[in-house]
């Protein structure tokens, strides 16, 4: 973390304002950017790196990074990705490339300022792709010939189906779970990340620098396990999932810092005066959902409208479940190993069709919305993590629990039909979860 801005961490004076938590969050991430622009015009080491690429190793080198899909998802904020898709068009590239992934780097083609988020995304030394799916290895590759940047690959590592048995156990002791190939496999990759990044950058791994960035990320993904727990036992929903997601993912992408654990913590200590309190995230509750995919970077107002004419609270989602569960793991001694450990563990958790039907139970959820993201040839977005294969509706609906599959694009509003799609979650909520509630919310033995 730099100086150039300290948002204090403490509990909100005025428990009922997680708006201003969430405004202190991004005012936070807005002159930290700007800090890192200057950093970087002075010539101080950048990587522009995928989800699923270990943000602690970099900041262990001293080299500032910023997250793919973060970045898009300021740009799909800013109402950007339509002029950045456009661009791509004019030089050439395929209309159908995925949008999450290709308007962040897309936006390196930006030359008017005044158009530019934030001032514009500087120039990476290096990328870093996490070979998830063909999608953004291709788009990687590209925008590495296009500007001559340096591209570093990792292939993932995840852990057979039948872990589901120990999903809940996989966090605290994920060395008697994974199997020792599957860490190796990601410890030999990022030995090889870090050689790269010597050779582009100039930079070395400091290992006692390293240690304390992992204590901190552990700290961190526990705080959010935390506010998990407490937001699935409360009733009613204390927060929405407007508020959830910026609380959440703002300090994830500074996981590893001081001011990332801060912010966790004091994001449950939020929660907590909340539910003391006796705040509600909607007045006149009815229905708890869960939130399957991408959250709507564009449109957060978009679910608030479900609470004020449904009564329907989308009170969980995958971002702060998966990081109380996938991105918490416990030190095991070698830090090399413990970062592999959180990879594999993120990898396998986001896949795992068991863990949704857990969560969905335990949460006592009315019924899930699943937003697929479009097949490959409409631009789909990370279709393989977040788009939620046909075996995990499967095993929703046959435990009887109703599913609505909608699609949509996260970041484009001209893929996101929005009072079509408000249309069918309606008709949802009143044809299929409204009779499943009256009934009891009947679970079937699977």
């Amino acid at each position: 973390m730099t100086d150039a801005a300290n948002t204090a961490a403490k509990p909100l004076a005025n428990p009922s304002s997680s708006q201003e938590f969430a405004k202190d969050n991004a005012r936070y991430n807005r002159a930290w950017f700007a800090d890192l622009q200057k950093r970087v015009a002075a010539g101080e080491p950048f990587a522009y790196v995928h989800i699923n690429v270990p943000l602690e190793i970099f900041r262990a080198m001293g080299i500032h990074v910023v997250v793919n899909q973060w970045w898009s998802s300021v740009v799909g904020a800013k109402r950007k990705t339509l002029r950045y898709k456009n661009m791509l068009k004019e030089r050439g590239y395929r209309d159908n490339m995925c949008d999450y992934c290709s308007s962040g780097l897309a936006s390196l083609m930006e030359t008017d300022p005044e158009e530019a988020p934030w001032g514009g995304l500087p120039r990476p030394n290096v990328i870093v792709s996490g070979n998830a799916c063909p999608g953004i290895e291709k788009i990687f590759d590209l925008f590495s010939e296009e500007y001559g940047i340096p591209h570093f690959s990792i292939d993932p590592a995840t852990s057979p189906v039948s872990i589901s048995d120990v999903v809940s156990d996989l966090s605290e002791n994920w060395d008697k779970h994974y199997d020792d190939r599957m860490i190796d496999t990601y410890v030999e990759q990022y030995r090889g990340l870090i050689a790269f990044l010597e050779q582009e950058t100039g930079q070395t791994l400091d290992y006692t620098k390293f240690r304390e960035i992992m204590a901190l990320a552990d700290e961190h993904e526990t705080y959010y396990q935390k506010t998990r727990d407490l937001i699935i036992q409360s009733r009613p929903t204390p927060l929405n999932i407007a508020d959830q997601l910026p609380a959440t993912v703002i300090p994830q992408w500074h996981r590893g810092t001081e001011w990332g654990r801060d912010r966790a913590k004091v994001f449950y200590e939020n929660t907590r005066a909340l539910v003391d309190a006796g705040h509600v995230a909607c007045e006149n509750e009815k229905y708890r959902l869960m939130w399957l995919g991408v959250g709507l970077w564009q449109n957060l107002g978009f679910y608030n409208y479900f609470a004020e004419k449904y009564g329907a609270v989308f009170s969980w989602n995958e971002y702060l479940a998966l990081a109380a569960d996938g991105y918490r793991v416990a030190d095991k001694g070698d830090p090399l190993e413990t970062v592999a450990a959180r990879m594999v563990n993120v990898m396998t958790v986001v896949r795992n069709d068991q863990w949704y039907l857990d969560q969905a139970i335990a949460a006592e959820l009315d019924g899930v919305v699943l937003m697929g993201i479009g097949a490959s040839d409409e631009g789909g977005t990370c279709g393989y993590s977040f788009s939620r294969p046909s075996t995990t509706i499967a095993l929703l609906r046959r435990a009887g629990i109703p599913v609505c599959e909608i699609q949509g694009d996260p970041v484009n509003p001209a893929r996101f039909d929005e009072e079509g799609i408000k249309a069918q979650i309606g008709k949802f909520l009143e044809d299929e979860v409204a009779p499943w509630q009256a009934a009891g919310r009947p679970l079937n033995k699977i």
